[in-house]
């Protein structure tokens, strides 16, 4: 009894020291499994996420070479099969693995089934909810396409962005847009990114026009982005369209009207009917306390100035622009500025003429601020007023 004392401390002496060993390789290998997986499972080859990490990798390598060199895309494949089921041993349900073995052989009939055993453990594998996406919107059942949808869009992974534009073009497909409305009446964290796509895919403008009149009463679109949507419709000659939306997001759209007297001025480059000034002009215009504007002209400046878009009657019409030059400077001659009118069927703004006739094909103009002569020195205008008038 009195020698079995020293043999037992030794004996726990030696398994502190085992489990310093393992707690001390489990803490490397916990280290290491994102970075390098494969020296994760060198110190811990029952590393269950260095396993997955290391099984997605070969299941990566064996898809890519499974068209050029099937034999050895097999062999990655079946080595990420092993590997995500040793995962699977130590970590069960993980959805990384069962993902990996639902892949393998995609025709499977059970890869749905372990695609989605996945998702009822966890939500946070983007991968398998790009797979069920597919899955759903196939068999028709876009309300749980958008809810992977949803779950792709909150997390911030190389996914999200693609999955945006995705959704974006998918707009108009049946059903989805009933889908997205309800979504965005809860504010998910991912409305910004769709709007962003939206306005770079022209394919989706008709649904998106469609979308703000099925929201027109909840104020869940930003009026910031119907205001780019208008501009980005204006700049396709969709003007009808662009006015239509300008209303979402400003309490005075612009209005079909038999005469003009402009005095405000007014610089929203992304609402139709407001001030825009072409980078090549050499110019800035900015409107006035009281009335009136401030037109700067830098040396060198030519052309249009500025130009709005009007919406006049059937009728032959008249510009005039009341002009008074910069405070101290003697005008031997009148000021080389006019208002001038054109058709605008499409994004192009021409300079026109002073006058105009506005037929059933000329339904929406251009008002330009127009300078005839190049301007020799920099210099400042102030514009009273520019008057359109119909011709009697």
């Amino acid at each position: 009894m009195e020698q079995s004392t020293p043999l037992r401390s030794k004996a726990i002496g030696t398994a502190g020291v085992v489990l310093a060993i393992v707690l001390f390789l489990a803490s490397a290998s916990s280290v290491t499994q994102r970075r390098d997986p494969g020296i994760a499972l060198e110190l811990m080859p029952i590393n269950s996420i260095a396993l997955v990490r290391a099984a997605e990798v070969d299941f990566a390598a064996g898809s890519n070479a499974r068209t050029e060199n099937p034999a050895a895309g097999r062999n990655e494949l079946a080595r990420a099969e092993a590997m995500a089921r040793r995962s699977l041993a130590g970590q069960p349900l993980n959805p990384r693995a069962l993902r990996i073995l639902a892949l393998s052989d995609p025709q499977s009939a059970t890869t749905q089934t372990l695609l989605e055993a996945g998702n009822a453990q966890s939500r946070r594998d983007t991968l398998t909810q790009i797979y069920l996406i597919e899955f759903a919107a196939n068999r028709g059942e876009i309300g749980v396409a958008m809810d992977h949808y949803d779950a792709v869009l909150r997390r911030r992974s190389t996914y999200r962005d693609p999955a945006g534009r995705n959704l974006a073009a998918a707009l108009a497909l049946p059903g989805v847009l009933d889908e997205v409305a309800e979504q965005l009446l809860e504010k998910p964290s991912w409305e910004s990114l769709l709007y962003f796509y939206v306005l770079q895919t022209p394919e989706s403008y008709q649904s998106f026009m469609q979308l703000h009149r099925m929201l027109a009463d909840t104020d869940t679109i930003p009026t910031d982005i119907s205001a780019q949507f208008a501009q980005a419709l204006a700049a396709q000659g969709q003007f009808d369209n662009a006015i239509e939306i300008a209303r979402f997001a400003s309490s005075e759209p612009l209005s079909r009207s038999t005469a003009l007297v402009e005095n405000s001025f007014t610089i929203e480059p992304q609402l139709p009917g407001s001030w825009i000034v072409p980078d090549s002009a050499d110019a800035f215009l900015q409107s006035i306390n009281g009335g009136g504007g401030l037109l700067s002209l830098s040396s060198g400046a030519t052309g249009i100035l500025a130009y709005r878009l009007i919406a006049l009657e059937r009728g032959n019409y008249a510009a005039s622009i009341d002009v008074t030059a910069e405070e101290g400077v003697t005008m031997r001659r009148a000021v080389p500025v006019e208002a001038r009118l054109s058709c605008a069927k499409n994004a192009n703004v021409t300079p026109g003429s002073q006058t105009i006739a506005v037929t059933d094909d000329c339904r929406f103009q251009w008002l330009t601020i127009y300078l005839t002569e190049t301007q020799s020195r920099a210099g400042d205008i102030f514009i009273d007023s520019i008057t359109i008038k119909p011709e009697l």
